[in-house]
């Protein structure tokens, strides 16, 4: 994804973790990551998404039960909730708690809730997202701080449901882009010939020196570009790319897949979840098939039309990850300009 960064554990730690963040490179500041633990994956950003400064902190944690890891990660989020605007999200498996009523009857679940009291965490997931439990939480110590929580389908071949909601955000609004644009298929070119004729005839054999006469003709064409072709406001957001392999069919399966989860989750009969099952081996079947096909296509047409050959598997290779920020001791803080740290 362009402009967007990764953020894992793995980054500063030398250890597998299996979890990650990918966010927009302008939100990215230093990450807070703990010190080293065999028994729970976490990263802890906080970013600025907002004009007048205010930090958020974003977390992520995957717990492995046992009881020194509920100690740790409760410990853990007591340090993030100081942050005072702090969003704490994760497959935290505990399926025997009740969310309405905000009870449970095993040990380690009632610790966890005890937790979030003492932290004045409020969990804003109201619907299963694994099977019939709910295990991907939400927590927000704010409120309204998120909202639209939808649960939808799985994602590829996971068991788990996906989460989305929104942050809203005070102070950052889009910027709209002031630059113009010569729209040259709308340029009158028949006048502009007749405009550039007329100022140059005989002129330019009068000037004193070369550079002389490429200045006056510099100066004529861009005096008859004003007069003969329109500008338009040039708009800085890219068009939405879609994958090369995307067809109609693969369009079909994905939007039945959606529906039918949607059927599912309305009226969760084993009827609907079996015609949900068949949609989604269906659509990731349909996706496989394209992809396919495409590369077959691609590959026969390799030596007619190089360039997009190249141009699929350039973008089938990962990113290159960003260089920074720089922790500087001697300044106590972090350096942040590519100049700067090209030089470090």
């Amino acid at each position: 994804m362009r402009h967007f960064g990764i953020a894992n554990a793995a980054e500063k730690l030398n250890i597998p973790c299996g979890i990650c963040m990918n966010m927009a490179a302008a939100f990215f500041q230093l990450g807070v990551l703990p010190e080293k633990s065999a028994s729970l994956d976490r990263i802890l950003r906080k970013i600025n998404p907002c004009s007048n400064n205010k930090k958020l902190a974003v977390g992520i944690y995957y717990p492995y039960q046992d009881s020194d890891t509920d100690i740790e990660m409760l410990r853990e989020i007591r340090e993030a909730t100081k942050i005072k605007n702090s969003i704490i999200m994760g497959d935290f498996n505990y399926p025997h708690i009740d969310w309405i009523h905000v009870t449970s009857g095993r040990e380690a679940e009632i610790k966890f809730l005890n937790g979030l009291n003492d932290c004045f965490l409020e969990q804003l997931v109201q619907e299963p997202t694994r099977g019939e439990a709910i295990l991907d939480l939400v927590l927000s110590g704010v409120q309204d701080q998120v909202q639209d929580i939808t649960v939808t389908g799985p994602l590829g071949n996971s068991d788990h449901n996906i989460t989305t909601f929104n942050i809203p955000v005070v102070g950052r609004t889009p910027q709209q882009s002031s630059t113009l644009a010569f729209n040259f298929k709308k340029g009158n070119y028949t006048k502009m010939r007749r405009l550039v004729k007329q100022k140059l005839k005989g002129t330019v054999t009068r000037a004193k020196s070369l550079k002389a006469a490429w200045k006056l003709f510099k100066d004529t064409i861009i005096e008859a570009e004003l007069k003969c072709i329109p500008q338009i406001k040039k708009h800085s957001k890219r068009p939405k790319r879609e994958s090369p392999w995307l067809n109609h069919h693969v369009k079909e399966a994905v939007r039945d897949k959606k529906v039918s989860f949607k059927k599912w989750k309305s009226n969760p009969s084993e009827i609907n979840r079996k015609e949900h099952k068949h949609c989604q081996i269906k659509c990731k079947n349909v996706i496989r098939k394209a992809k396919k096909d495409f590369e077959e296509q691609l590959a026969k047409n390799s030596k007619r039309n190089n360039k997009m050959f190249f141009k699929y598997i350039r973008s089938r290779k990962p990113a290159k990850k960003p260089v920074g920020p720089l922790d500087d001791r001697a300044i106590k803080g972090a350096i942040k300009d590519d100049k700067a740290i090209a030089e470090k």
